[in-house]
Protein backbone atom coordinates (compact mmCIF):
# COMPACT_ATOMS: atom_id res chain seq x y z
CA UNK A 1 0.00 0.00 0.00
CA UNK A 2 1.60 3.23 -1.12
CA UNK A 3 1.85 6.20 1.15
CA UNK A 4 -0.02 9.37 0.31
CA UNK A 5 2.59 11.61 1.91
CA UNK A 6 4.00 12.95 -1.36
CA UNK A 7 0.76 12.86 -3.31
CA UNK A 8 -0.11 16.56 -3.26
CA UNK A 9 -3.65 17.66 -4.11
CA UNK A 10 -4.19 18.72 -7.70
CA UNK A 11 -3.95 22.41 -8.35
CA UNK A 12 -7.23 24.23 -8.02
CA UNK A 13 -6.25 26.48 -10.91
CA UNK A 14 -7.08 24.11 -13.73
CA UNK A 15 -7.06 26.71 -16.52
CA UNK A 16 -3.30 27.24 -16.24
CA UNK A 17 -3.83 30.77 -14.96
CA UNK A 18 -1.10 30.74 -12.26
CA UNK A 19 2.62 31.20 -12.63
CA UNK A 20 4.91 30.86 -9.58
CA UNK A 21 8.27 32.55 -9.19
CA UNK A 22 10.48 30.70 -6.69
CA UNK A 23 13.13 33.02 -5.28
CA UNK A 24 16.39 31.39 -4.14
CA UNK A 25 18.27 33.60 -1.66
CA UNK A 26 20.73 30.87 -0.62
CA UNK A 27 21.48 27.59 -2.42
CA UNK A 28 23.08 26.01 0.64
CA UNK A 29 19.75 25.80 2.45
CA UNK A 30 18.18 23.57 -0.20
CA UNK A 31 20.21 20.46 0.72
CA UNK A 32 19.09 20.20 4.35
CA UNK A 33 17.22 16.98 5.09
CA UNK A 34 13.68 16.92 6.46
CA UNK A 35 12.23 13.43 7.03
CA UNK A 36 14.22 11.82 4.25
CA UNK A 37 13.86 14.55 1.63
CA UNK A 38 15.79 17.75 1.06
CA UNK A 39 14.13 21.15 1.22
CA UNK A 40 14.46 21.38 -2.55
CA UNK A 41 12.71 18.01 -2.96
CA UNK A 42 9.80 19.18 -0.82
CA UNK A 43 9.43 22.38 -2.86
CA UNK A 44 9.65 20.47 -6.15
CA UNK A 45 6.97 18.05 -4.97
CA UNK A 46 4.60 20.90 -4.12
CA UNK A 47 5.23 22.99 -7.25
CA UNK A 48 5.19 20.12 -9.72
CA UNK A 49 1.51 20.80 -10.53
CA UNK A 50 2.10 24.43 -11.47
CA UNK A 51 4.05 26.37 -14.06
CA UNK A 52 6.98 27.75 -12.08
CA UNK A 53 10.45 29.13 -12.39
CA UNK A 54 13.35 29.11 -9.95
CA UNK A 55 15.26 32.31 -9.82
CA UNK A 56 18.44 33.23 -7.99
CA UNK A 57 18.11 36.82 -6.92
CA UNK A 58 20.28 39.52 -5.52
CA UNK A 59 19.63 40.95 -2.12
CA UNK A 60 19.20 44.39 -3.65
CA UNK A 61 16.43 43.41 -6.07
CA UNK A 62 12.85 44.42 -5.34
CA UNK A 63 9.65 42.52 -6.00
CA UNK A 64 8.33 44.75 -8.79
CA UNK A 65 11.56 44.43 -10.76
CA UNK A 66 11.59 40.67 -10.32
CA UNK A 67 7.98 40.16 -11.43
CA UNK A 68 8.19 42.56 -14.37
CA UNK A 69 11.43 40.98 -15.52
CA UNK A 70 9.79 37.54 -15.58
CA UNK A 71 6.27 38.42 -16.73
CA UNK A 72 4.23 35.73 -18.47
CA UNK A 73 0.82 35.41 -20.06
CA UNK A 74 -0.68 33.81 -16.93
CA UNK A 75 -3.42 35.72 -15.18
CA UNK A 76 -1.78 35.55 -11.77
CA UNK A 77 1.84 35.60 -10.67
CA UNK A 78 2.77 34.26 -7.23
CA UNK A 79 6.09 34.93 -5.51
CA UNK A 80 7.34 32.43 -2.93
CA UNK A 81 10.71 31.47 -1.44
CA UNK A 82 12.70 28.28 -1.86
CA UNK A 83 13.21 27.88 1.91
CA UNK A 84 9.55 27.05 2.65
CA UNK A 85 9.44 23.22 2.60
CA UNK A 86 6.08 23.09 4.41
CA UNK A 87 4.21 24.90 1.63
CA UNK A 88 1.33 22.82 0.24
CA UNK A 89 -0.67 23.02 -2.98
CA UNK A 90 -3.85 23.44 -0.94
CA UNK A 91 -2.50 26.69 0.49
CA UNK A 92 -1.58 27.90 -2.99
CA UNK A 93 -5.07 27.15 -4.30
CA UNK A 94 -6.69 28.88 -1.31
CA UNK A 95 -4.66 32.03 -1.99
CA UNK A 96 -5.65 32.11 -5.65
CA UNK A 97 -9.29 31.51 -4.76
CA UNK A 98 -9.24 34.43 -2.29
CA UNK A 99 -7.83 36.89 -4.84
CA UNK A 100 -10.00 35.78 -7.75
CA UNK A 101 -13.25 35.73 -5.80
CA UNK A 102 -12.79 39.27 -4.47
CA UNK A 103 -11.10 40.59 -7.63
CA UNK A 104 -8.01 41.85 -5.80
CA UNK A 105 -5.09 43.09 -7.86
CA UNK A 106 -2.37 42.42 -5.29
CA UNK A 107 -2.39 40.38 -2.11
CA UNK A 108 0.10 39.57 0.59
CA UNK A 109 0.59 36.10 2.12
CA UNK A 110 2.31 35.43 5.46
CA UNK A 111 5.48 35.15 3.39
CA UNK A 112 5.16 35.95 -0.32
CA UNK A 113 2.82 37.77 -2.70
CA UNK A 114 0.14 37.12 -5.31
CA UNK A 115 -0.43 39.63 -8.13
CA UNK A 116 -2.63 40.04 -11.15
CA UNK A 117 0.02 39.91 -13.87
CA UNK A 118 -1.28 42.72 -16.13
CA UNK A 119 -1.78 45.01 -13.16
CA UNK A 120 1.78 44.59 -11.92
CA UNK A 121 3.23 45.42 -15.35
CA UNK A 122 1.85 48.96 -15.27
CA UNK A 123 2.19 49.78 -11.57
CA UNK A 124 5.02 51.55 -9.82
CA UNK A 125 3.47 51.39 -6.38
CA UNK A 126 1.19 48.67 -5.13
CA UNK A 127 -1.15 48.49 -2.19
CA UNK A 128 -1.74 44.92 -1.06
CA UNK A 129 -4.40 43.21 0.99
CA UNK A 130 -3.70 40.34 3.37
CA UNK A 131 -5.01 36.93 2.40
CA UNK A 132 -6.98 35.43 5.26
CA UNK A 133 -7.33 31.86 6.53
CA UNK A 134 -3.95 30.58 5.33
CA UNK A 135 -2.07 28.09 7.52
CA UNK A 136 0.98 29.95 8.92
CA UNK A 137 2.92 26.68 9.22
CA UNK A 138 3.11 26.47 5.42
CA UNK A 139 5.15 29.65 5.29
CA UNK A 140 7.74 28.76 7.92
CA UNK A 141 11.15 29.79 6.62
CA UNK A 142 14.12 27.49 7.18
CA UNK A 143 17.42 29.33 7.24
CA UNK A 144 18.76 28.24 10.65
CA UNK A 145 19.17 24.98 12.54
CA UNK A 146 16.48 25.98 15.01
CA UNK A 147 13.97 26.54 12.21
CA UNK A 148 15.08 23.28 10.57
CA UNK A 149 14.24 21.38 13.76
CA UNK A 150 10.85 23.08 14.01
CA UNK A 151 10.01 22.33 10.36
CA UNK A 152 11.09 18.69 10.79
CA UNK A 153 8.81 18.23 13.79
CA UNK A 154 5.84 19.62 11.85
CA UNK A 155 6.58 17.49 8.81
CA UNK A 156 6.97 14.33 10.93
CA UNK A 157 3.54 14.98 12.43
CA UNK A 158 2.03 15.36 8.98
CA UNK A 159 3.60 12.10 7.78
CA UNK A 160 2.41 10.12 10.79
CA UNK A 161 -1.04 11.63 10.50
CA UNK A 162 -1.20 10.55 6.85
CA UNK A 163 -0.31 6.96 7.78
CA UNK A 164 -2.95 6.92 10.52
CA UNK A 165 -5.48 7.98 7.91
CA UNK A 166 -4.45 4.87 5.96
CA UNK A 167 -5.07 2.56 8.94
CA UNK A 168 -1.64 2.48 10.61
CA UNK A 169 -1.73 2.49 14.42
CA UNK A 170 0.88 4.49 16.37
CA UNK A 171 1.31 3.99 20.10
CA UNK A 172 3.20 7.29 20.29
CA UNK A 173 3.46 9.46 17.18
CA UNK A 174 5.91 11.82 18.87
CA UNK A 175 8.56 9.10 19.09
CA UNK A 176 7.97 7.49 15.67
CA UNK A 177 10.31 8.70 12.91
CA UNK A 178 9.01 7.75 9.49
CA UNK A 179 10.60 9.04 6.30
CA UNK A 180 8.41 10.58 3.63
CA UNK A 181 8.94 7.80 1.08
CA UNK A 182 8.12 4.94 3.46
CA UNK A 183 5.14 2.79 2.57
CA UNK A 184 3.15 1.19 5.39
CA UNK A 185 0.07 -0.97 4.97
CA UNK A 186 -3.11 -0.73 7.01
CA UNK A 187 -3.38 -2.68 10.23
CA UNK A 188 0.30 -2.19 11.05
CA UNK A 189 1.20 -1.27 14.64
CA UNK A 190 4.13 1.09 15.25
CA UNK A 191 5.58 1.11 18.76
CA UNK A 192 7.49 4.01 20.38
CA UNK A 193 11.06 4.62 19.32
CA UNK A 194 10.68 3.23 15.79
CA UNK A 195 12.76 4.63 12.92
CA UNK A 196 11.82 3.85 9.32
CA UNK A 197 14.24 5.42 6.87
CA UNK A 198 14.43 5.85 3.10
CA UNK A 199 11.97 4.02 0.79
CA UNK A 200 11.03 1.27 3.14
CA UNK A 201 7.87 -0.78 2.32
CA UNK A 202 5.98 -2.46 5.20
CA UNK A 203 3.02 -4.70 4.42
CA UNK A 204 -0.35 -4.93 6.10
CA UNK A 205 -0.95 -6.29 9.61
CA UNK A 206 2.70 -6.03 10.58
CA UNK A 207 4.10 -5.26 14.00
CA UNK A 208 7.18 -3.09 14.47
CA UNK A 209 8.32 -3.19 18.11
CA UNK A 210 10.08 -0.65 20.31
CA UNK A 211 13.45 0.71 19.22
CA UNK A 212 13.43 -0.95 15.80
CA UNK A 213 15.26 0.69 12.91
CA UNK A 214 14.37 -0.28 9.36
CA UNK A 215 16.36 1.05 6.43
CA UNK A 216 16.05 0.29 2.72
CA UNK A 217 14.05 -2.85 3.41
CA UNK A 218 10.79 -4.51 2.47
CA UNK A 219 8.61 -6.21 5.10
CA UNK A 220 5.92 -8.67 3.99
CA UNK A 221 2.35 -8.88 5.27
CA UNK A 222 1.84 -10.22 8.76
CA UNK A 223 5.52 -10.11 9.74
CA UNK A 224 6.43 -9.17 13.30
CA UNK A 225 9.72 -7.51 14.24
CA UNK A 226 10.35 -7.34 17.95
CA UNK A 227 12.14 -4.58 19.84
CA UNK A 228 15.84 -3.67 19.78
CA UNK A 229 16.36 -4.84 16.19
CA UNK A 230 18.11 -3.38 13.15
CA UNK A 231 16.92 -4.27 9.65
CA UNK A 232 19.04 -2.83 6.84
CA UNK A 233 19.08 -3.66 3.12
CA UNK A 234 16.78 -6.62 3.67
CA UNK A 235 13.80 -8.27 2.04
CA UNK A 236 11.64 -10.13 4.56
CA UNK A 237 8.73 -12.27 3.42
CA UNK A 238 5.28 -12.77 4.88
CA UNK A 239 4.37 -14.16 8.31
CA UNK A 240 7.91 -14.07 9.64
CA UNK A 241 8.94 -13.55 13.25
CA UNK A 242 12.10 -11.60 14.01
CA UNK A 243 13.17 -11.87 17.64
CA UNK A 244 14.61 -9.28 20.00
CA UNK A 245 18.11 -8.01 19.35
CA UNK A 246 18.41 -9.34 15.79
CA UNK A 247 20.91 -7.52 13.60
CA UNK A 248 20.99 -7.60 9.80
CA UNK A 249 24.72 -7.08 9.20
CA UNK A 250 24.60 -5.35 5.83
CA UNK A 251 27.96 -3.54 5.76
CA UNK A 252 31.38 -5.19 5.40
CA UNK A 253 33.37 -1.99 5.76
CA UNK A 254 33.37 -1.20 2.05
CA UNK A 255 30.04 -2.18 0.49
CA UNK A 256 26.44 -2.76 1.50
CA UNK A 257 24.97 -6.23 0.95
CA UNK A 258 21.44 -7.57 0.96
CA UNK A 259 19.75 -10.21 3.11
CA UNK A 260 16.78 -12.17 1.80
CA UNK A 261 14.42 -13.83 4.26
CA UNK A 262 11.58 -15.79 2.66
CA UNK A 263 8.12 -16.58 4.03
CA UNK A 264 7.31 -18.22 7.38
CA UNK A 265 10.78 -17.85 8.89
CA UNK A 266 11.33 -17.82 12.65
CA UNK A 267 14.46 -15.93 13.76
CA UNK A 268 15.37 -16.26 17.44
CA UNK A 269 16.69 -13.51 19.67
CA UNK A 270 20.23 -12.13 19.33
CA UNK A 271 20.77 -13.57 15.85
CA UNK A 272 23.24 -11.98 13.45
CA UNK A 273 22.53 -12.35 9.73
CA UNK A 274 25.75 -11.52 7.88
CA UNK A 275 24.91 -10.39 4.36
CA UNK A 276 24.88 -11.47 1.63
CA UNK A 277 22.80 -14.40 2.81
CA UNK A 278 19.47 -16.02 1.89
CA UNK A 279 17.16 -17.76 4.36
CA UNK A 280 14.72 -20.22 2.76
CA UNK A 281 11.06 -20.69 3.60
CA UNK A 282 9.93 -22.32 6.86
CA UNK A 283 13.40 -21.99 8.40
CA UNK A 284 14.04 -21.74 12.14
CA UNK A 285 17.21 -20.02 13.35
CA UNK A 286 18.24 -20.76 16.93
CA UNK A 287 18.75 -17.85 19.29
CA UNK A 288 22.28 -16.51 19.55
CA UNK A 289 23.35 -17.81 16.14
CA UNK A 290 25.52 -15.97 13.66
CA UNK A 291 24.47 -16.97 10.14
CA UNK A 292 27.07 -16.49 7.41
CA UNK A 293 25.84 -19.06 4.84
CA UNK A 294 22.54 -19.66 3.10
CA UNK A 295 20.00 -21.83 4.90
CA UNK A 296 17.89 -24.20 2.84
CA UNK A 297 14.13 -24.50 3.12
CA UNK A 298 12.66 -26.17 6.20
CA UNK A 299 15.96 -26.33 8.12
CA UNK A 300 16.99 -25.58 11.68
CA UNK A 301 20.13 -23.44 11.72
CA UNK A 302 22.34 -23.38 14.82
CA UNK A 303 25.57 -21.42 14.55
CA UNK A 304 27.11 -20.74 17.93
CA UNK A 305 29.92 -21.93 20.23
CA UNK A 306 29.37 -25.36 21.80
CA UNK A 307 28.36 -24.99 25.43
CA UNK A 308 30.97 -25.82 28.05
CA UNK A 309 29.94 -26.53 31.65
CA UNK A 310 32.40 -26.54 34.58
CA UNK A 311 31.28 -28.48 37.64
CA UNK A 312 31.62 -27.15 41.19
CA UNK A 313 32.41 -23.73 39.81
CA UNK A 314 30.77 -21.82 42.66
CA UNK A 315 32.59 -23.92 45.29
CA UNK A 316 35.94 -23.34 43.64
CA UNK A 317 35.12 -19.67 43.35
CA UNK A 318 34.42 -19.44 47.09
CA UNK A 319 37.71 -21.19 47.97
CA UNK A 320 39.59 -18.87 45.67
CA UNK A 321 37.94 -15.81 47.16
CA UNK A 322 38.72 -17.07 50.73
CA UNK A 323 42.37 -17.52 49.81
CA UNK A 324 42.48 -14.00 48.43
CA UNK A 325 40.99 -12.62 51.64
CA UNK A 326 43.53 -14.49 53.84
CA UNK A 327 46.37 -13.29 51.66
CA UNK A 328 45.18 -9.71 51.88
CA UNK A 329 44.88 -9.95 55.66
CA UNK A 330 48.39 -11.39 55.93
CA UNK A 331 49.79 -8.57 53.82
CA UNK A 332 48.08 -6.02 56.05
CA UNK A 333 49.48 -7.51 59.26
CA UNK A 334 52.97 -7.76 57.80
CA UNK A 335 52.88 -4.07 56.98
CA UNK A 336 52.08 -3.26 60.62
CA UNK A 337 54.72 -5.42 62.36
CA UNK A 338 56.92 -8.06 60.77
CA UNK A 339 58.15 -9.24 64.22
CA UNK A 340 54.72 -10.24 65.48
CA UNK A 341 53.30 -12.06 62.44
CA UNK A 342 54.35 -15.19 60.67
CA UNK A 343 53.83 -15.82 56.97
CA UNK A 344 50.78 -18.03 56.38
CA UNK A 345 50.69 -17.70 52.61
CA UNK A 346 52.63 -20.96 52.22
CA UNK A 347 50.42 -22.99 54.60
CA UNK A 348 47.19 -24.61 53.47
CA UNK A 349 45.12 -24.11 56.62
CA UNK A 350 44.48 -21.04 58.81
CA UNK A 351 45.58 -22.83 62.03
CA UNK A 352 49.10 -21.29 62.05
CA UNK A 353 47.45 -17.90 62.53
CA UNK A 354 47.55 -18.57 66.32
CA UNK A 355 50.04 -16.07 67.68
CA UNK A 356 50.63 -17.72 71.06
CA UNK A 357 54.00 -19.11 70.04
CA UNK A 358 55.14 -15.73 68.81
CA UNK A 359 54.42 -14.02 72.15
CA UNK A 360 56.31 -16.79 73.96
CA UNK A 361 59.64 -15.38 72.87
CA UNK A 362 61.30 -14.32 76.20
CA UNK A 363 64.02 -11.97 75.07
CA UNK A 364 61.98 -9.05 73.73
CA UNK A 365 59.51 -9.26 76.65
CA UNK A 366 61.90 -9.41 79.71
CA UNK A 367 61.02 -5.87 80.78
CA UNK A 368 57.35 -6.81 80.91
CA UNK A 369 57.97 -8.86 84.09
CA UNK A 370 58.97 -5.67 85.96
CA UNK A 371 55.59 -4.09 85.38
CA UNK A 372 53.48 -6.51 87.38
CA UNK A 373 51.11 -3.90 88.76
CA UNK A 374 49.63 -1.28 86.48
CA UNK A 375 49.45 1.20 89.36
CA UNK A 376 53.24 1.53 89.48
CA UNK A 377 53.66 3.04 86.04
CA UNK A 378 55.57 6.05 87.43
CA UNK A 379 57.77 3.56 89.34
CA UNK A 380 58.78 1.97 86.05
CA UNK A 381 60.06 5.31 84.89
CA UNK A 382 62.36 5.31 87.95
CA UNK A 383 65.34 3.09 88.12
CA UNK A 384 63.64 -0.15 89.04
CA UNK A 385 66.88 -2.16 89.08
CA UNK A 386 68.30 -0.13 92.02
CA UNK A 387 65.17 -0.52 94.14
CA UNK A 388 65.10 -4.01 95.69
CA UNK A 389 61.49 -3.71 96.67
CA UNK A 390 59.28 -2.02 94.11
CA UNK A 391 56.43 -1.98 96.62
CA UNK A 392 58.25 0.68 98.64
CA UNK A 393 58.07 3.03 95.75
CA UNK A 394 54.28 2.93 95.94
CA UNK A 395 54.47 4.83 99.24
CA UNK A 396 56.42 7.54 97.50
CA UNK A 397 53.42 8.23 95.35
CA UNK A 398 51.42 8.72 98.55
CA UNK A 399 53.93 11.34 99.73
CA UNK A 400 53.54 13.07 96.44
CA UNK A 401 49.85 13.22 97.04
CA UNK A 402 50.51 14.91 100.45
CA UNK A 403 52.77 17.57 99.02
CA UNK A 404 50.02 19.65 97.46
CA UNK A 405 48.20 19.74 100.81
CA UNK A 406 50.73 22.43 102.12
CA UNK A 407 51.34 24.78 99.21
CA UNK A 408 51.70 27.89 101.40
CA UNK A 409 54.92 27.08 103.37
CA UNK A 410 56.88 26.49 100.20
CA UNK A 411 58.59 29.79 99.50
CA UNK A 412 59.87 28.89 96.07
CA UNK A 413 56.82 29.85 94.08
CA UNK A 414 56.62 33.12 95.99
CA UNK A 415 60.30 33.95 95.32
CA UNK A 416 59.54 33.82 91.60
CA UNK A 417 57.99 37.24 91.48
CA UNK A 418 56.26 37.74 88.22
CA UNK A 419 55.90 41.43 89.02
CA UNK A 420 59.49 41.91 87.99
CA UNK A 421 58.11 41.96 84.46
CA UNK A 422 56.90 45.46 85.29
CA UNK A 423 60.39 46.64 84.58
CA UNK A 424 60.12 49.12 81.70
CA UNK A 425 63.09 47.49 80.04
CA UNK A 426 61.09 44.32 79.60
CA UNK A 427 58.06 46.22 78.34
CA UNK A 428 60.13 48.15 75.83
CA UNK A 429 61.08 44.95 74.12
CA UNK A 430 58.74 44.59 71.15
CA UNK A 431 57.32 41.31 70.12
CA UNK A 432 59.42 39.77 67.36
CA UNK A 433 56.39 38.15 65.83
CA UNK A 434 55.26 40.90 63.41
CA UNK A 435 58.75 41.44 61.99
CA UNK A 436 59.04 38.06 60.19
CA UNK A 437 55.45 38.40 59.06
CA UNK A 438 56.28 41.64 57.27
CA UNK A 439 59.22 39.99 55.51
CA UNK A 440 58.30 37.77 52.57
CA UNK A 441 59.51 34.22 52.86
CA UNK A 442 61.07 32.12 50.11
CA UNK A 443 57.74 30.51 49.32
CA UNK A 444 55.82 33.78 49.13
CA UNK A 445 54.87 34.80 45.58
CA UNK A 446 53.97 38.40 44.95
CA UNK A 447 51.66 38.95 42.01
CA UNK A 448 51.20 42.19 40.25
CA UNK A 449 47.53 42.59 39.56
CA UNK A 450 48.35 44.62 36.49
CA UNK A 451 50.07 41.68 34.83
CA UNK A 452 46.89 39.59 34.61
CA UNK A 453 43.95 40.58 32.59
CA UNK A 454 40.81 38.70 31.65
CA UNK A 455 40.81 38.31 27.87
CA UNK A 456 37.50 37.50 26.30
CA UNK A 457 37.14 37.09 22.55
CA UNK A 458 33.61 37.78 21.51
CA UNK A 459 32.56 36.68 18.05
CA UNK A 460 29.34 38.24 16.95
CA UNK A 461 27.64 36.07 14.34
CA UNK A 462 25.14 38.04 12.39
CA UNK A 463 22.97 36.30 9.85
CA UNK A 464 22.80 37.92 6.47
CA UNK A 465 19.08 38.27 6.79
CA UNK A 466 19.47 40.88 9.56
CA UNK A 467 20.30 43.56 6.97
CA UNK A 468 17.43 46.02 7.01
CA UNK A 469 18.28 47.06 3.43
CA UNK A 470 16.83 43.77 2.20
CA UNK A 471 13.28 44.61 3.09
CA UNK A 472 10.75 44.23 1.71
CA UNK A 473 12.34 41.51 -0.48
CA UNK A 474 13.30 39.26 2.40
CA UNK A 475 9.94 39.33 3.96
CA UNK A 476 9.58 37.43 7.24
CA UNK A 477 13.30 36.92 7.89
CA UNK A 478 13.60 39.42 10.79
Amino acid sequence: METLTLEKPKAGVTDNSLFILVLIPDKNILNHDICGLSIQDWMDSTLSSYDHKKLEVSMRDDILSIVNGNATQHKYTMVVYSDMPLLTSKTIDDAVGFVSSLDHKAARMPRGWLFETEFIKTSTKIDTVTIQNLDPEDFLAVFSLQQLEAATAIMRGRINSGHMSNGVKFLDTKTAYIDARAQIGDGTVIHPGVVIRDATKIGSNCRIGNFVEIKKSTIGNGTKISHMTYVGDASIGENCNVGCGVVFCNYDGRKKHKTVVKDNVFIGSNVNLVAPVTIGENVTIAAGSTITHDVEEGSLAIARERQTTKSNYQKAKKIESTSEVLTSKTRGVESQSNDDVCDISTKPSPEPIIEVEIIAEPEPTIEVEIIETPETEPVVKLEADEAPEPIVEIEVTEEQSSVPEQPEPTPEPEIIELEITDDPKIEVTEEPIPEPKSKPSKNDIVYDAGEYESITDEVTVKYDWDNDDREPFYQGRN
